[in-house]
């Protein structure tokens, strides 16, 4: 009898490998993945010197698992198994409490921290510095700071990031955001926070940078009926009820001049691109989403001041409060524009400039 489920053992494996790698080799490669939002690697090539060297090994050991049969089924058999089997407080790396879904960051990468201010340093030298601009600084905070405390994980010491920010950023005033926010402020399945929640983050920028209460601004509060499952739903493979975007809208957001400087972007899109909600990521209707330069014009504005925000993916929600407070609004996202080009498409002269990027990003 023990012999027979051996036997059984050994033929029902042998038919799943070899099925498997039959399926495997039919199936078309994919280079993207919409559940894990990232490209996948595609099948390297064959060379003497790539076998000898051990490299053609390594990138085919990656090809191989990206291009697996079923993957992202095997992927959420995985970490349900991890989650709620073996009762694992993470799924690589990522966690659920209070109905959210987080990204452990832990310990602080003050190498990699350091390198982000370098590069925003260096931005200052060379284009700002004898420029008659302000020149602010304030740092987003992910959903950990307000959700790992209570649940028991592990986050970076913010402490010591926001110090280190300062240290380094003598250049800057810093403007505190922490108590603006909470964990309701952040959607449940994505690490980006509400623009509907943020209204006391731009009360707290625009008072310190001079400009008219935010709060005297009105808005119509837009609701898009679609769910909106957000970048930690697939990379955590956890169940989860879906979000909703919602966005601030007025006259004022509706007649400004919003110029794309990406050729792939349709000149008629305004602020909010409602065409993405039924895209991979409808959070990118805020902005269309990643933009290495974009410029809001308001020709209805009280003030000829102009802002220049240097900014991240959160600052695609955050920068429509700003409007009603600015002639014109630049933001830029150097992390898909070169530095060195800065001079060639700005001029620095007596603007407003906000450094703001969320703990994630630096």
């Amino acid at each position: 009898m023990e012999k027979k489920k051996e036997i059984l053992t050994i033929v029902l494996s042998s038919v799943i490998i070899f099925g498997l790698s039959v399926i495997g080799l039919f199936l078309p490669d994919r280079n993207y993945s919409d559940a894990e939002r990232r490209g996948l690697a595609t099948s390297p090539q064959l060379s003497a010197e790539s076998v000898a060297s051990g490299k053609y090994q390594e990138k085919f050991e990656t090809y191989a698992l990206d291009q697996f049969p079923f993957r992202d089924f095997f992927r959420k058999t995985k970490a349900y198994t991890n989650y709620y089997v073996f009762l694992n407080k993470d799924n690589n790396g990522y966690y659920k409490k209070m109905g959210h879904i987080a990204k452990i960051e832990y310990p602080l990468n003050e190498a990699k921290l350091m390198a982000s201010l370098k590069k925003q340093q260096d931005i200052y030298t060379q284009f700002i510095k004898d420029s008659n601009c302000k020149i602010y600084t304030s740092v987003i905070p992910d959903k950990n700071y307000y959700l790992a405390p209570t649940c028991g994980y592990l986050s970076m010491d913010y402490d010591k990031y926001v110090e280190t920010v300062i240290e380094n950023e003598t250049y800057a005033q810093y403007i505190d955001i922490f108590d603006c926010l909470n964990l309701d402020s952040y959607y449940y399945t994505d690490p980006h926070w509400k623009q509907e929640k943020i209204r006391p983050v731009t009360e707290r920028l625009c008072k310190a940078m001079g400009n008219k209460k935010e709060s005297e601004t009105e808005y119509e509060l837009c609701e898009t009926h679609v769910p909106f499952m957000g970048a930690y739903y697939e990379q955590a493979c956890l169940p989860a009820k879906p979000d909703e975007i919602k966005y601030l809208n007025n006259k004022i957001i509706q007649q400004c001049k919003v110029t794309y400087y990406d050729a792939d972007i349709n000149k008629n899109v305004g602020v909010y691109d409602t065409g993405k909600l039924n895209k991979k990521d409808p959070y990118e209707m805020f902005l269309s989403g990643a933009q290495a330069l974009i410029e809001i014009e308001n020709p209805d504005c009280y003030s000829p001041k102009e802002l220049v925000m240097f900014r991240d993916s959160f600052g695609s929600s955050l920068a429509p409060l700003f409007i009603d407070s600015y002639s014109k609004i630049t933001l830029v996202d150097i992390r898909y524009v070169n530095p060195e080009r800065l001079g060639q498409l700005i001029d620095f002269n007596s603007q407003d400039v906000l450094f703001i990027y969320s703990t994630m990003t630096f």
